[in-house]
């Protein structure tokens, strides 16, 4: 295979190494790619699913969505929880399990500001799979957190935990991508 570099040589090398759908993906040697299509990071061997296989992103994608799908439904248990103990728009105070179900919802907006780019810049730097299964972890930690904070709001440090270290994580993950992309 020549040595081909550029944004058209690796999308030649794309459809030469992809197999057809439903095939399983060979180990591809490093030596078998030109050094500019190799991250600087490559061990001897890696799976090309990471580099670019289009359904590996579609992990990140249904991640992005199962976390946005959940701040959906904590905005509706809110609007529930409203009716439930009369309190009454536009106030945002009143019963403490409307407050409760309130903090939960606004804490995971607040959250979900850094969540999203972060997940999206790592994957664009990092094999989408990992990415993706740093975020299940997010969305996992963001349940507990509801459950613990509606339980009792000072039990909530393990669920804060799981949705904060993943988006720790992915910050540094595509810093450090960014960087050694400048490098």
């Amino acid at each position: 295979m020549a040595a081909v570099c550029g944004r058209a040589g690796i999308a030649t090398m794309t459809s030469q190494v992809m197999p057809p759908r439903g095939l399983r993906l060979r180990q591809v040697q490093a030596a078998e790619w030109p050094a500019c299509a190799l991250p600087r990071f490559a061990s001897l061997h890696f799976t090309s699913l990471h580099f670019f296989a289009p359904m590996a992103m579609n992990l990140v994608d249904l991640v992005a969505l199962a976390a946005l799908c959940q701040l959906l439904v904590f905005g509706f248990l809110v609007g529930s929880a409203r009716g439930r103990y009369g309190v009454k728009a536009p106030a945002v105070t009143g019963h403490e399990m409307f407050e409760r179900a309130y903090r939960v919802q606004m804490n995971t907006l607040e959250l979900m500001v850094l969540f999203l780019p972060a997940l999206y810049l790592a994957a664009r730097y990092w094999p989408p799979a990992w990415v993706a299964g740093l975020g299940a972890v997010y969305v996992v930690g963001r349940l507990l957190y509801r459950a613990a904070y509606l339980r009792e709001p000072a039990s909530r440090g393990l669920g804060f935990l799981a949705s904060i270290l993943p988006i720790f994580v992915l910050l540094l993950a595509g810093v450090a991508g960014a960087v050694r992309g400048l490098l």
